[in-house]
Order: structure tokens, then C-alpha cells, then sequence
């Protein structure tokens, strides 16, 4: 994916920009405001990098849409959305639409009905193999998608090593609340004495990449995530393009160095502004 700093959007107006220190090429693309009630399209101007736009016609009424020189819709959103909308969702959409059918991989799926995968797998656009460990989430992601042909479902957890792990729910939270980590599940809950210890079943990073190659990762480890990005991009030779993973549950240090090894293994990480981050491959 040639990354693109597209959503860069003061009043009235876009930039498009290159991360100038990774040599990026970047392809014209399109940008179009059109009016919702109309359908037609109220401004429009092909950009390159490292370009300013300007437009008074971004009004309420209107959805942006980008698109690739040929015309190929990379991104559709309501001017509001597109405005203060989420950095990563904006990316992986893109990149979802550029790559169609891409297999990935979701840990931490809860029910299914949160994160920046959850529309592009109900469009069909992406196939996932979707992890969630715990027997009540696990039950409500296996009912809401029944009946999606580009799903696989698996009651298990990811780790590092695979094998049977301890873990940790708290009751009556519907999966959102439950950890392989005993600290963060002693500062996570409104009472520790909620929480039930249980044993359960996980699958290696390895395996995972090893068996299925897949090109993008969704993760939400609650707490896990530093560990399972670093395991995941150390074999060099099965990296996927994408990964999201929570970032709210680090520390600026943790941070910082999760950062620093994924720069050393040719990805730009991209700090959303809500609770997760990207990190993207980049292709030489």
C-alpha cells in the first residue's frame, strides 16, 4: 500500500502529503464532495503529493469520496465522518477496498459488532478468521455471523506460544472485560472478586501465520497487544500489511518501543485517535 496522508483536512479544503523519509510514490487520486439529495457531484480535483485543495463546497449535505485515477471508489464517508473521523478507520478502509478478499485475522472479536473490520467483513469486502476465547462472546459472534460465508470462528485465544493459558473474565460483561493478564485484570475491574479464573485454549502467532499467511490483523488483547505485534513481526518472511491493535492499555514507553520495532521491520505506525493504531507495511 503507498501510504498517503489523505485526511488531512482543515475548513473548506484537503491536502494530500508523503511521508517524504520512506521515498513514497504516490498515484493521483480523486477527491469529489457530492451532494446526498442530488447525487451530484459539487467539487472535485485530482491530487498529487504534497498538494493543497481548496473548497468552500465540503458542506453538510455532501459525502466525500476518494478515488483511485480510475475511477475505483477508495473511500466513501459523510463529510462530518470524514472530517473527525477515525485515522484508522480511514486506512484500513482504503486498504480494504484496494485489496478485496483479503484474508485477515481478528483477535479478540467479542461479539462481532465493534472495530474497524466488523462492515468490511458484513460487505463482503474482507474474509477473517475471527478469535474470541471466551464461551458467552463466543456464542453471540458465532450467532451474528451465522451465516457469513468469509468468516471462520474459533474459541480460542491468540498468544505467543500457544497452548492452554489462565484467563480471566469478569461476569455479566459480555466478553469486553477479559484478559490473559492478571495485573490488568486487577486494574481493570470495578471489583477483582468478578472475575473468574479460567483455563482455556489459544493458538501460537506462529501457527497462525504459518498456516493461514494472512495479510492483515485486527487485534484487541486487552493488555496483550505489545507482545503479539512484536511476536507477529518477527518472521520476517510472513509479515501481513496491516496491523490494528489497541494502544490505550500501553504506556509512552511501551509505546515508544512498539514504534521503534516496527520501523526496523518497514512499517509506518500511525497513532489513531481513539483507542488503536495502525501499522503498515511498506512495500519497497
Amino acid at each position: 500500500m503507498k501510504l498517503i496522508n489523505y485526511y488531512s483536512i482543515l475548513t473548506g479544503g484537503v491536502r494530500i502529503e508523503t511521508k517524504d523519509s520512506y521515498g513514497i510514490d504516490i498515484y493521483p487520486i480523486k477527491v469529489k464532495a457530492i451532494n446526498r439529495i442530488s447525487n451530484k457531484i459539487t467539487w472535485e480535483v485530482e491530487m498529487i503529493a504534497n498538494m493543497w485543495a481548496q473548497s468552500h463546497s465540503f458542506l453538510e449535505e455532501c459525502y466525500v469520496v476518494i478515488t483511485d485515477k480510475n475511477e475505483n471508489i477508495l473511500l466513501k464517508r459523510d463529510v462530518d465522518n470524514f472530517v473527525d473521523g477515525d485515522t484508522v478507520q480511514n486506512y484500513f478502509d482504503i486498504w480494504s477496498h484496494i485489496n478485496n478478499n483479503a484474508l485477515g485475522v481478528v483477535a479478540g472479536a467479542h461479539d462481532g459488532t465493534s472495530g474497524e473490520w466488523v462492515d468490511m467483513i458484513l460487505n463482503n469486502k474482507l474474509n477473517a478468521i475471527l478469535f474470541e476465547p471466551l464461551d458467552y462472546a463466543f456464542k453471540e459472534l458465532n450467532s451474528f455471523y451465522i451465516n457469513k460465508k468469509n468468516v471462520k470462528i474459533v474459541n480460542k485465544a491468540l498468544t505467543t506460544n500457544g497452548g492452554q493459558i489462565s484467563f480471566f473474565a469478569e461476569q455479566n460483561c459480555g466478553g469486553y472485560c477479559s484478559t490473559t493478564l492478571l495485573d490488568q485484570a486487577k486494574n481493570s475491574a470495578m471489583s477483582f472478586d468478578n472475575f473468574i479464573e479460567q483455563k482455556i485454549d489459544s493458538e501460537s502467532v506462529f501457527s497462525i501465520l504459518e498456516n493461514y499467511k494472512p495479510r492483515w490483523f485486527h487485534l484487541d488483547l486487552e493488555g496483550l497487544d505489545f507482545d503479539i505485534v512484536n511476536e507477529i513481526i518477527k518472521y520476517d518472511h510472513l509479515h501481513p500489511e496491516i496491523i490494528i491493535y489497541e494502544h490505550q492499555l500501553m504506556n509512552d514507553d511501551k509505546y515508544n518501543e512498539l514504534n521503534y520495532n516496527l520501523g526496523q521491520k518497514g512499517y509506518v505506525n500511525i497513532k489513531g485517535e481513539r483507542l488503536n493504531s495502525i501499522a503498515i507495511k511498506i512495500k519497497n
